[in-house]
C-alpha cells in the first residue's frame, strides 16, 4: 500500500459522494453513515493507492443480496471471494454487477484499519469479536471482488485508522 496523503473526513465523504452519484443498491446512505461511524471510531483518513496484493487481503463483511450467501457472517478476504464468485449462477445480481464492473473504469474504495465496533453495524460483529485487525471494506464489496477477479494493479482506497509512523 502506497499512502499518498492525509484527508480530512469531509473529503472523504466528497470523495465517496463523486464515486457514487446515484444510490446503489440502496445502499449509499448506509455506507455514509457507515463512514461516519468509521471516523468516529479511527479518526485519521488517508488517501492510498492499494495493490493487487493488498486488495487480495482485504477483509469483506458478511454480504447477502437475493438468497445468496455471498459473504459468510465470519467474513472472507477478496480473495477467497473471488473464488467463490465462480460458484455464483451468471444470472445473479451480484455476478453480474461484478462482471460488469471488472469492465469498467476504477473508482475508489472505503475501508478501515480494523472492523468498525459499532452496534448499529452488526455486519462486523463476528469480525470484531474475533479481534480482526487489518484491512476492512466499508464501501466498494462489488469492485473489490471485481478488480481482483480482473487483475487491477491499482486501486485508489480512502482507509481510516492507518498506524503511519513516518512523516505524513
Amino acid at each position: 500500500m502506497r499512502i499518498e496523503n492525509t484527508v480530512s473526513f469531509e473529503q472523504v465523504c466528497n470523495a465517496f459522494s463523486q464515486e457514487n452519484p446515484a444510490p446503489t443498491f440502496g445502499s449509499t446512505d448506509y455506507a455514509l453513515r457507515l463512514l461516519g461511524a468509521a471516523d468516529r471510531q479511527f479518526g485519521g483518513w488517508f488517501r492510498t493507492v492499494l495493490s493487487l496484493d493488498d486488495i487480495m487481503g482485504v477483509m469483506l463483511p458478511p454480504h447477502r443480496h437475493e438468497g445468496l450467501e455471498l459473504i459468510p457472517p465470519s467474513g472472507l478476504t477478496v480473495s477467497d471471494a473471488v473464488r467463490n464468485v465462480e460458484s455464483v449462477p451468471q444470472s445473479h445480481i451480484c455476478r453480474q454487477r461484478i462482471e460488469t464492473l471488472s469492465r469498467g473504469p476504477l473508482s475508489a474504495v472505503f475501508l478501515s484499519a480494523a472492523p468498525v465496533d459499532d452496534p448499529g453495524y452488526s455486519d462486523y460483529l463476528e469480525l470484531v469479536r474475533r479481534r480482526y485487525g487489518g484491512l476492512t471494506h466499508l464501501d466498494g464489496l462489488h469492485r473489490l471482488i471485481a478488480w481482483a477477479k480482473s487483475d487491477r494493479r491499482e486501486v485508489v482506497a480512502y482507509v481510516a485508522g492507518l498506524k503511519v509512523t513516518s512523516g505524513l
